[in-house]
């Protein structure tokens, strides 16, 4: 089991700053951090935030009546570097 060079709290900083480089074309609000996990195959930190995806014109309400959207980084744990961020879709528990 490889031993990340990058710890976690460092990976989630890696991904919390990817996507405010996007903010002009994501409009995310209120990021939260969700999950993290060490994914030993590929030695990357595999992390969830949660934001409010909503266009920076609109007002409190739009923030208060949105849901949550997720996006998931894969963050190499060894450089830090973000390989990617995709759409996360949650499904209901039944």
């Amino acid at each position: 089991m490889p031993v990340p060079v990058v710890d976690v709290r460092a990976a989630v900083r890696a991904a919390a700053a990817y996507l405010d480089q996007f903010d002009d074309f994501i409009g995310a609000r209120q990021a939260r951090l969700e999950e993290t996990e060490f994914d030993d195959g590929s030695n990357q930190w595999v992390i969830t935030l949660s934001m409010i995806d909503i266009p920076k014109d609109a007002g409190t309400l739009a923030e208060l009546s949105s849901k949550r959207n997720y996006r998931q980084f894969r963050v190499d744990a060894e450089t830090g570097h973000v390989n990617s961020m995709k759409v996360r879709t949650l499904h209901p528990i039944e």
